[in-house]
């Protein structure tokens, strides 16, 4: 009895012997755990501290914004964002290297670091996916109904400036890609039809005004960076077309007031086909401002639906690629789309321009269009005609890229014609459509054999592509074998052998 006892007794203290052990363990393992967390989070602590130790004393550089600036800044193409939250990713995955970034400013605006927050951002995000931004600075009414002075503008427009010029005076922290380019007043708009216009946003703003803001506005603008740019307000069409329209031209009035060196560059908008290249060329001319750059800092062919609301995205594709080819043939340095992704608010004709698709933002015909015209002409230095353009009916030019040629080409009508090849080693021709076939944009590409440096292509409304193909001769060694006692010099024409003592080539 007794010994039962003592063994349950035994039995049950090593139970509780047991049970208080495990206790005794989950409380160590518990403690373990709550110092692992806390060791846990002390090292995180660190880690945030070494992070901003480290962005407060180094700059990182995205792998984008390590592209060349100096190399970009000679690209040719720009989109629009709607809105300062836009995706990013579609400007990269596009091509384009220039990105419109406008201000306003306020009567009464204070421009200090949080007025900069925002545009330091925009500026940063353009950065990490390879765009330069293209300012615009427009003065804006306050609540009052109170324009600011042009004193009062150029004042923030220098310290504006200032920030992103990359002079290493004030500049925004971490700047890798400087703005040099100012445009001043966006589609100014003065006048009568203005004044009577109840959703004019310029009415108030006269031509005198216009004048003395834009002459302080460079005064300003070359204290604070002397290599920077200034561009005019952008107006939409050729002067010569809006003075018909609307009796007046602010850049004509610009250019005949304070002449043609109050501009460094003209910006300028359109929306159809061929961009008015032709009228517009021609009033810049006329007024003295050959030798000026042309930036269209707005372009789609929105008004080309206008006029027919039947067109389909490949005649969108189709019209738009045209249209920028032409226009850089006529010497406009820089082409900047007018929106990747137009709003399901916006008119139709604006919708149905859009590269990306309003309602679902996926990427329509017009976008891979134009992806695919800057991968095959971007940075070109040079552009002419081709052989077989006549101006009317064959359009055919030929760009100069990384010292190559690339041609293209497109007739009114369905047609053949023979392209003149920059060498008669060319064996045969790259054709690549301009349009993609299917709405995942896929291009159609053929090859076309070349005889004694021409090739025979047909062409269509459609643009195509072509790039050489040369074929290296085949080479031999020729070796003079000199026999007998005799003695004198063979050579060759072409120069190579000059045996006496050079006998192979």
């Amino acid at each position: 009895m007794n010994k039962s006892q003592n063994l349950k007794s035994v039995s049950v203290d090593n139970g509780l012997w047991i049970k208080r052990s495990a206790l005794r363990s989950k409380s160590a393992i518990w403690m373990v755990g709550q110092i692992h967390q806390l060791s846990r989070f002390l090292v995180l602590v660190g880690l945030f501290l070494i992070f901003q130790f480290l962005i407060s004393n180094f700059q990182f550089t995205s792998v984008f914004a390590q592209t060349d600036y100096n190399t970009i800044k000679n690209s040719h193409f720009g989109a629009s964002a709607a809105s300062f939250n836009e995706g990013w990713t579609n400007f990269q995955d596009m091509g384009v290297h220039y990105m419109r970034m406008p201000i306003d400013l306020l009567k009464g605006v204070i421009v200090d670091n949080f007025f900069f927050t925002q545009y330091d951002n925009y500026v940063s995000n353009g950065q990490t996916y390879g765009l330069i931004m293209y300012g615009i600075i427009n003065p804006k009414k306050n609540q009052n109904g109170e324009w600011p002075t042009s004193t009062e503008f150029a004042s923030n427009l220098k310290a504006i400036v200032e920030r992103w010029d990359g002079d290493g005076n004030s500049d925004m922290p971490g700047l890798q890609y400087p703005i040099k380019n100012w445009e001043i007043c966006n589609e100014i708009y003065y006048g009568t039809k203005c004044e009577s216009d109840p959703n004019c946003q310029w009415k108030g703003f006269t031509k005198e005004m216009y004048l003395d803001f834009m002459e302080k506005a460079r005064t300003a603008l070359k204290e604070a960076c002397a290599d920077c740019n200034l561009l005019n307000g952008a107006q939409v069409s050729p002067p010569s077309i809006q003075i018909q329209a609307e009796g007046f031209s602010p850049l004509k009035d610009l250019i005949d007031n304070k002449g043609t060196g109050i501009i460094d560059a003209i910006s300028y908008h359109s929306y159809e086909e061929n961009l008015h290249a032709d009228q517009a060329s021609a009033d810049f001319i006329s007024y003295g401002l050959q030798d000026k750059p042309v930036w269209v800092t707005e372009t789609d062919m929105q008004w080309e639906y206008d006029k027919n609301n039947s067109l389909t995205q490949d005649d969108n594709a189709k019209l738009a690629v045209r249209s920028y080819v032409y226009s850089l043939y006529k010497g406009f340095s820089k082409v900047i789309l007018a929106t990747m992704k137009a709003s399901t608010n916006d008119p139709a004709p604006i919708q149905w321009a859009s590269p990306l698709d309003p309602s679902t933002g996926s990427k329509r015909k017009v976008y891979y269009a134009i992806k695919k015209l800057i991968e095959k002409i971007d940075y070109f230095t040079s552009v002419s005609t081709a052989s077989s353009h006549n101006g009317s009916t064959v359009f055919a030019f030929k760009f100069t890229v990384k010292e190559k040629p690339v041609y293209v080409l497109w007739a009114t009508t369905s047609q053949s014609v023979n392209l003149s090849l920059s060498s008669s080693n060319v064996t045969s021709v790259n054709v690549t459509s301009s349009v993609p076939s299917d709405e995942s944009g896929t291009f159609t590409t053929y090859q076309v054999n070349a005889q004694n440096g021409t090739a025979t292509l047909d062409l269509s409304p459609i643009a195509i592509y072509v790039e050489e193909i040369i074929s290296e001769p085949t080479t031999n060694n020729l070796t003079i074998l000199k026999d007998g006692t005799g003695s004198g010099t063979v050579i060759s024409n072409p120069a190579g052998i000059s045996c006496g003592e050079d006998c192979t080539e």
